[in-house]
């Protein structure tokens, strides 16, 4: 898959941990054929791996981004139930983590317990975890049922 290394210029790293969501995720879900009349649609994803599906909301389409929501519950898209919430900047082709449930991505508990997070470093951090839990979603096949 992508390598991801941090550096030290965070900037930079956390740029490129930003492009390599933007991928994964666009592997999950076919980011270039979501549409206006996309808004509210809930894909389920499937994996023979796991006797559980996931599921994404489409909550914000515009001409420059994507606000997508992800869940495990399919009736309940409370604050508390979702998951992860991802803004999509289409433009840069970049994805950015915007609100994660208790400040853990599930599938990630292997890391995270290898990394010192000191504040300033939050959102590299966070950002990382996402996309590790992506390349496992990926890996899992996880794919949007039809």
């Amino acid at each position: 898959m992508y390598s991801l290394v941090r550096s030290c210029d965070k900037f930079h790293s956390l740029m490129k941990i930003y492009d390599i969501n933007y991928k994964r995720i666009n592997t999950i879900i076919p980011l270039d054929k979501l549409c206006l009349q996309d808004i509210g649609i809930i894909y389920e994803l499937n994996s023979v791996s796991y006797d559980f599906n996931l599921f994404v909301k489409v909550d914000f389409i515009s001409k420059h981004t994507i606000i997508l929501s992800f869940s495990y519950n399919k009736n309940s898209w409370k604050n508390e139930s979702i998951h992860a919430k991802v803004k999509v900047f289409k433009d840069s082709k970049q994805v950015e983590l915007i609100k994660n449930k208790h400040n853990n991505l599930r599938f990630c508990n292997r890391i995270s317990k290898y990394f010192y997070k000191p504040e300033s470093e939050s959102l590299w951090y966070t950002n990382y975890l996402l996309s590790e839990w992506l390349e496992h979603c990926i890996l899992n096949n996880f794919k949007v049922l039809k």
